[in-house]
């Protein structure tokens, strides 16, 4: 529904003929924030600026000419790909103007699937969260009480975020009983490795353990399909273990059943691109957070598991459950960290595999919504920085 790739010129390409001769229908300039994604040079955005109706009239025609004459089963609104609709400081005014574009195109889709008498599909990709939706000029609360979708799916741009809001989302449908809601995988993560015991870093590709986890988060979170974007593993021929996982996880995940008792890595997502999508527009991503700047400060966390653990443990097949936090800042055991989940005060251990890092084995997560609260005790007198949080994740692990 928008991209912001045209505004790089190295993609100067990909800008169509009715663009460059209609400037007046697009952002234009002042830049929409985050301007570092753009030319800084240039200040101009090349995204088509839905305030104007004869922007929404051609997308709207788009819509129905390609459902007229094609044999499709539906259409699939992506709203996410280029999220910013409207000039800064004209989202709130133009909520409207696209609420309504989204009831025309409802009127389009269940014409036409008259016409030819067949079920046609309406499905949108948005923001994680509503609050982020609304920042980016759309309603989707109200899409969804109108039933002006069947399917919607919320989830973080560009990388693999776990922590959208799917369950809120699930609430709003069930209640107004109008569509279905779907999670969201991306191809690659925020900054967790492709090992499950691999270091945190940047743009990696998720384990068959992340995707599990993602996966069943948000089976259990109510999603009733699972939607998969830039799910893409390199060039024909190769055969490396981030595509052999892609691969295999393609044959498991569709299937709740198939992945309830196998190893799964949840993760608090972490936010490598803060100028870019990140908290400008997700607003879910919890890390960075903000480093420790005295003693007692606490800091707060959410993490949805997905596996039914208490029966796993009844039927005695999981194995352990372990908690497992990354710190930056030279964590040292003179520094201490307390540790409480979901409302229990828990004694961590040094991290084996990494050296500035603890776990706690056989932490009491529980299904569903955890909390992980973090408070500062003791700093070394010596630090040369504070103390930053890198990494929160659970491992669940089964018996083979």
């Amino acid at each position: 529904m928008n991209d912001l790739h045209e505004d790089l010129e190295e993609c100067a390409a990909f800008r169509s003929r009715f663009k460059i001769d209609h400037p007046e229908l697009l952002m234009g300039s002042p830049y929409p924030e985050p301007k570092e994604w753009g030319s800084a040079e240039a200040d101009f955005s090349w995204a088509f600026d839905y305030a104007h109706e004869e922007v929404r009239n051609r997308f709207l025609a788009i819509i129905e000419e390609a459902l007229t004459n094609y044999d499709l089963d539906g259409v699939d609104l992506d709203f996410l790909r280029g999220p910013y609709y409207f000039k800064t400081g004209q989202r709130e005014k133009g909520m409207p103007l696209l609420t309504d574009f989204m009831r025309k195109v409802r009127d389009a889709v269940s014409k036409v699937s008259k016409q030819k008498g067949k079920p046609l599909t309406l499905s949108v990709r948005v923001d994680p969260s509503f609050e982020a939706c609304e920042r980016a000029g759309l309603d989707v609360r109200t899409w969804i009480e109108e039933g002006l979708a069947d399917l919607v799916t919320p989830m973080a741009h560009g990388r693999l975020d776990m922590n959208a809001d799917v369950w809120e989302f699930v609430k709003v449908a069930r209640a107004a009983g109008t569509c279905e809601i779907g999670g969201g995988i991306e191809g690659r993560t925020y900054g967790y490795g492709f090992l499950p015991d691999g270091d945190i870093g940047s743009n990696r590709e998720p384990s068959i353990e992340i995707l599990r986890a993602a996966a069943m988060g948000y089976y259990d979170q109510g999603a009733a399909s699972l939607y998969l974007f830039n799910y893409y593993w390199g060039f024909a021929g190769q055969q490396s273990l981030e595509i052999q996982a892609k691969l295999q996880a393609l044959k498991e995940i569709g299937n709740r059943q198939s992945i309830a008792r196998k190893n799964k890595r949840y993760a608090v997502s972490i936010d490598n691109h803060p100028d870019l999508y990140g908290r400008a527009v997700s607003l879910l991503l919890q890390l960075p957070a903000p480093p420790f700047q005295r003693l007692g400060q606490q800091q707060r966390f959410t993490l949805w598991i997905g596996d039914d653990l208490d029966a796993a443990r009844r039927h005695g097949v999981l194995e352990a459950t372990r908690l497992r936090l990354t710190f930056g800042g030279f964590h040292t055991p003179e520094d201490a960290i307390s540790v409480r989940l979901n409302g229990n005060i828990i004694t961590p251990a040094p991290d084996p595999w990494r050296r500035s890092g603890i776990l706690i084995h056989q932490a009491p997560v529980i299904r569903g919504m955890n909390e992980i609260v973090l408070e500062l005790e003791k700093r070394a007198p010596n630090a040369l920085r504070p103390l930053e949080i890198r990494g929160i994740e659970v491992l669940v692990n089964y018996y083979p």
